[in-house]
């Protein structure tokens, strides 16, 4: 990496945490602990002292019940759509108004111009991450009580960090080749939903061959667990056990996309 390479990750820092889909992703962090404990204390409060227990049996209203609340919330669609605005925002729209020409004519080289953008994208992941378990954590411990340790859910916020990565990355790939951030949210998108789609068709239709005897459409369920959308769910582990093929998947994405994408930005003309 060049010399400079320190200073165009906080020149990219900069970008990323300024920007409107920057900003709302952050916001969104700590409203999602806020709703998340206050509703449990909702929760609470209205089901009486008498019924708290019973309450705890249903589901668990702890602090540590909270953070899994939040890292669910905080996984559906809230801020993987802000990631996904922020990498067409450093990538596509950059390309649209020509700064990253204005960028690339100076010395130096396309892979750590676009490494520092992972980076501050990455970054980005992780401060979204922290505040949402920092708010739920520091107002679910005394409004909710700690019942059991968050050791497992900690985890399972450090697996969401991987599956950010995995989905930044995948959205690189849409991100060179197109410009503006609509259609690079609208690429990710569609891709999730096919990939749903197939994943839950295969899990349908493998049990239901099996039970009719057509053995070549049986092993259909077996393959879906292949497929991205299972990897970029791998925190979901923290409750019943993580899945070392899940992180595998996420592996195998990350580093395809990597490729794909610097392969594309290395050959694309930006004149």
């Amino acid at each position: 990496m060049p010399p400079q390479f320190r200073a165009m990750i906080q020149a990219e820092l900069q970008a990323v945490f300024r920007r409107g889909s920057g900003k709302a992703a952050l916001v969104a962090s700590v409203l999602v602990g806020l709703v998340i404990v206050f509703g449990f204390h909702q929760v609470a409060i209205r089901a009486g002292a008498d019924s708290a227990n019973q309450a705890r049996d249903l589901f668990d209203s702890s602090a540590r019940g909270a953070l899994g609340g939040a890292l669910r919330l905080r996984n559906f669609f809230i801020i993987p759509l802000f990631l996904v605005l922020a990498v067409g925002a450093s990538v596509s729209e950059e390309m649209h108004d020509n700064t990253l020409r204005e960028v690339l004519i100076r010395p130096v080289n396309r892979v750590s111009v676009l490494a520092a953008k992972l980076i501050a994208l990455c970054s980005l992941s992780a401060a979204t991450l922290a505040l949402t378990f920092g708010t739920t954590l520091l107002l679910g411990a005394p409004l909710l009580g700690m019942a059991e340790a968050i050791d497992a859910i900690a985890l399972g916020y450090l697996a969401s960090f991987g599956s950010d990565v995995g989905l930044i990355c995948m959205a690189l790939v849409p991100a060179v080749l197109l410009r503006g951030s609509g259609p690079v949210v609208l690429a990710v998108v569609l891709f999730l939903i096919a990939d749903f789609t197939l994943r839950y068709a295969f899990k349908a239709i493998g049990p239901i061959a099996e039970k009719f005897g057509q053995q070549d459409l049986a092993g259909l369920d077996e393959i879906a667990a292949y497929f991205p959308g299972e990897a970029l769910a791998c925190w979901e582990g923290w409750k019943d056990g993580f899945e070392g093929a899940q992180f595998a998947g996420l592996g195998a994405i990350i580093v395809i996309c990597i490729a794909g994408a610097t392969a594309r930005f290395l050959r694309r003309d930006f004149a």
